[in-house]
């Protein structure tokens, strides 16, 4: 965390602290939290006219719905989960990857998704009998249709291998993370809109896709026709990416101190980041257990915190693939240089019998 950010969180109340983590949330995020909170308080009253339904989107030709469903929430606390999710997550996305990158990232999966759903369940939905009067009611809305490719899509480049599920302590496969946690949002009422979502995350997030753009692309929106978004004040430019956030009010810590080091398999960019985005283990607070990884039964160490839910890993639990790869080197070479050493030492000592044996094979020749 950054000194002068310290200075001022002392004696600094939960307002302040808010205060201080909303001056440091970044244009994009911002506007989602907006979003969250207009459709948490609206979004009952827009379902019928806005959200996307097949019969609907497709058949009635009203196409505005594809572009209004996020619009759409169920409750204030559907929003409110969506808030903390942004407040939280998103902000170190966008903060890690840069405004652009982000709002690109949001606008394919958002749309992509209401694609893949609009392909798949508007056939099904001709299915005659009750199947087809079932398929009808299922819809594209809200939110957490977003928030979910989102989270998919940082699966596929995260480096850690397995992940807190929630706030429980058992560790799953990062990758599987998203589609479990979908799982369990069935059985609080079915969205089988959210496996789209899920797809388009993948997708996404999938390298040989090539849906991520390149910085130069990035560069070319910011200077061309996004440049009215790209001049706001807390807008994060290609070039100013990879700052830490300073504050954040829901762990009462500091994002963490800033990693240097390619973690991933590529860059920064076109992949969705090069360190991981998780708070370290000393910047972590809240549930401290110790829980088992699934299929496996090894014991991993303390986890939990509002990261945990949000599909914030944490690297103390895991090693990092990268550092193994280096340890395994660093210990190869250690054994080299001791075979080499040890070579070494015993020709010089045979050397030095075969010099010693000389004076006394010539005294004895004489």
């Amino acid at each position: 965390m950054r000194p002068d950010a310290q200075q001022q969180q002392n004696g600094q109340g939960i307002g302040d602290r808010c205060a201080q983590c909303w001056n440091t949330i970044p244009f994009i995020s911002k506007s989602l939290i907006y979003v969250a909170i207009f459709s948490a308080v609206f979004g009952i009253f827009l379902r019928d006219p806005c959200e996307n339904l097949p019969e609907y989107t497709v058949f009635k030709i009203q196409i505005w719905r594809f572009f209004t469903n996020l619009f759409v929430s169920s409750g204030i606390f559907t929003g409110l989960f969506a808030v903390m999710w942004i407040a939280t997550s998103c902000r170190i996305l966008e903060t890690r990857l840069g405004s652009m990158y982000t709002l690109h990232a949001l606008g394919t999966v958002y749309f992509l998704g209401n694609i893949i759903f609009l392909a798949i369940f508007t056939p099904l939905i001709l299915i005659p009998g009750s199947v087809g009067n079932y398929l009808k009611n299922e819809a594209m809305s809200g939110m957490w249709s977003l928030i979910f490719g989102i989270m998919a899509a940082e699966s596929m480049s995260n480096p850690l291998p397995t992940r807190q599920f929630c706030c429980l302590p058992v560790q799953v496969p990062t990758k599987l993370y998203p589609f479990l946690l979908v799982l369990i949002f069935q059985f609080f009422g079915h969205r089988l809109s959210l496996f789209c979502s899920l797809a388009a995350g993948y997708l996404y997030g999938y390298g040989p896709a090539n849906l991520q753009p390149s910085d130069d692309r990035l560069r070319a929106l910011e200077r061309g026709r996004l440049s009215f978004i790209a001049s706001k004040r807390s807008f994060i430019s290609v070039e100013a990416r990879g700052a830490e956030p300073v504050w954040n009010p829901f762990t009462q810590q500091g994002d963490g101190e800033n990693r240097e080091g390619d973690q991933n398999s590529g860059g920064f960019l076109p992949s969705w980041n090069n360190s991981s985005d998780a708070p370290t283990s000393s910047n972590r607070q809240g549930f401290s257990g110790r829980g088992y990884t699934l299929g496996t039964g090894e014991e991993v160490g303390e986890s939990g915190g509002v990261g945990a839910f949000f599909g914030t890993a944490s690297q103390s639990e895991t090693p990092q693939p990268v550092e193994m790869k280096k340890t395994a080197v660093s210990n190869e070479r250690l054994q080299e240089q001791r075979r080499v050493l040890a070579e070494r030492l015993e020709s010089r000592l045979r050397m030095q019998k075969e010099s010693d044996a000389k004076p006394v094979d010539e005294e004895l020749g004489e």
